[in-house]
């Protein structure tokens, strides 16, 4: 690519030039999938208890990422990234037979909920691989940078796919029928893409094969050891991890409630709703990525994630304070901020705890401890809702846990310069 420095080692660069169409992919379904949880409730009627729903069930089989890891060692490393998409992302073709009109939408809801859920369980999988591509293919001296470019031309596809796909759905909910199923085409032609990019030898990942039934259930709970052995062994990525776990608590408790806050207490249109969730963050995500990613490169991931944690704390304390659109996209610009340099911290973070030929592991520890969150963040958060009567009790719980974890890895910073 063009304008790429020179310096930056020639496998990197040719990581690049070939991810990032897959990127720019992936950005574009995230935009229409991050209209799912609204188009429910708005579309297909569903209650409150739907953002949360996604969220938890969408994450719960992540507490299976040791176990998708050995099921994924018996492919070819480039051929496991088809067999992903091809379960992440077909079930999203069904959703063409949801009607929107129909007089009993119960059936297409869970239709619609089904393949929303599946194509985000894949991702404890499909999450640990790329990672795994990236560390063998790019060295850790630029891959901030190189992250933060990617991650510029995926939220590029995401603002653009995020604003049509609303604005589609605003004119008529059919079109449900079409958003959805083009976000399965596009999932599959990026993990088509991904599945391309040869792999830096010294950096191929190594897992137990197995053959048979009873070889596939050593394998597996060989998995699960070696994620024990990790978290007990690395204290450093222990501690990480539990200022992650703070984190994601907070954050999970009311992400589904923003969207409910949204859809039901403010009465935004689609249009309305992605000019903050599909346009101000992932602008603001934009501009905050190239610059964290050298941050990153030069100061340690450690202390930009902690940073990270403080801003979005901040964020949530604002949340109680918006009571219109215009003062969520402000808000929306404020987390696109703060998630621009937690999206490093959560990707980059294990790869550079993890010794040499072991990032996959690694990761597959951080989105095992996700699934552990999921399972329980998104309906607590619903639940202090109704008990109190409102999502604002809410907000406040998360800015505190966030804030907690960023005491957390403010103190693993210290300890680790």
């Amino acid at each position: 690519m063009p304008f790429l420095d020179r310096s930056i080692p020639r496998v990197a660069r040719y990581t690049f030039a070939r991810q990032w169409p897959a990127d720019a992919c992936a950005g574009a379904v995230e935009g229409l999938l991050g209209l799912a949880a609204f188009a429910a409730m708005r579309s297909l009627g569903a209650g409150p208890w739907a953002a949360s729903l996604f969220v938890t069930f969408g994450q719960l089989f992540w507490l299976l990422a040791p176990t998708w890891e050995a099921a994924f060692a018996r492919f070819h490393f480039r051929t496991a990234f088809v067999w992903m998409g091809v379960v992440a992302n077909a079930p999203l073709i069904l959703v063409a037979f949801v009607d929107p009109s129909a007089a009993d939408m119960r059936v297409g809801l869970w239709i619609f909920a089904a393949a929303i859920i599946v194509q985000a369980a894949v991702e404890a999988a499909y999450v640990p691989h790329k990672g795994a591509l990236l560390t063998a293919n790019v060295p850790t001296a630029v891959r901030g940078r190189l992250f933060g470019m990617l991650s510029t031309i995926s939220k590029v596809g995401c603002i653009a796919s995020a604003k049509v796909g609303g604005r589609l759905l605003d004119h008529d909910p059919q079109w449900l029928r079409v958003v959805f199923p083009a976000a399965g085409v596009l999932g599959l032609v990026e993990h088509w893409i991904i599945s391309r990019i040869r792999w830096h030898r010294d950096g191929r990942p190594t897992v137990r094969r197995w053959t048979g039934a009873r070889s596939a259930w050593s394998a597996a709970t060989d998995a699960w050891r070696e994620s024990r052995r990790i978290l007990v062994k690395d204290r450093a990525f222990f501690a990480y991890e539990t200022g992650f776990m703070l984190y994601g608590l907070g954050f999970l408790m009311s992400s589904p409630m923003i969207v409910v806050y949204a859809e039901r207490d403010l009465f935004l249109s689609y249009d309305q709703w992605t000019w903050a969730q599909g346009a101000a963050l992932p602008a603001a995500y934009i501009v905050t990525i190239l610059l964290a990613g050298r941050v990153v490169d030069r100061l340690g991931v450690v202390r930009t994630t902690a940073s990270a944690f403080a801003l979005l704390a901040a964020f949530f304390l604002s949340m109680m304070l918006v009571a219109t659109g215009a003062q969520l996209v402000a808000a929306y610009l404020v987390l696109g901020v703060a998630m621009a340099v937690v999206n490093l911290g959560w990707s980059l973070g294990p790869l550079a705890f993890a010794p040499p030929r072991q990032a996959r592991s690694y990761l597959t520890v951080h989105v095992l401890c996700v699934g552990v969150r999921s399972a329980v963040a998104p309906f607590l958060g619903l639940w202090i809702a109704e008990k109190s009567g409102g999502v604002m009790p809410v907000f406040a719980y998360s800015a505190a846990l966030v804030a907690l974890g960023c005491v957390v890895l403010a103190g693993l910073a210290r300890r680790t310069r």
